[in-house]
């Protein structure tokens, strides 16, 4: 441990141990750490949206749904991803990159768009959520099928 002392600035300390035990007074009215909405659990989330019944529960289902449509959202760059790479194979790696990087960047700034949107309550939070989801799995799904049909 180093330490300097606040009222000498020349005095300086180094203690060296190999277990060190300290213990936290923490104040006795407060019995729970809030979270934020990011770092909550879904359960956690539909909780806090029921004791909140109302009141600014936007971000909150914002969340929720951020997290689900996140978990398809793997799907989605497969979904778009195959038939782009056999598009780009005439290319080289630098399309299939620039590709890549592309899509990425527009399902960012998507994303981004409904989580503001729809905390806003200017969107259904559901809807901007799942909007860049939807829009790049039916993008991909149709080109997979103007694929299949050459």
């Amino acid at each position: 441990r180093e330490e300097v002392n606040p009222e000498v600035p020349g005095e300086y300390s180094r203690s060296r141990f190999s277990i060190y035990y300290f213990n936290l007074t923490l104040p006795a009215g407060e019995k729970r750490i809030d979270k934020r909405p990011g770092e909550m659990t879904i359960g956690e989330l539909r909780g806090a949206v029921r004791e909140l019944k109302g009141k600014k529960v936007y971000p909150l289902l914002v969340e929720i749904n951020r997290k689900l449509s996140l978990s398809f959202a793997c799907l989605t760059f497969i979904l778009i991803g195959a038939p782009l790479g056999v598009m780009a194979k005439k290319g080289g790696k630098s399309i299939g990159f620039g590709l890549s990087f592309l899509l990425i960047l527009i399902y960012y700034i998507m994303m981004m768009l409904g989580e503001s949107l729809g905390e806003k309550g200017m969107v259904s939070p559901a809807l901007a959520m799942w909007a860049p989801t939807i829009l790049l799995s039916s993008i991909g799904l149709f080109l997979i099928f103007r694929r299949v049909e050459r």
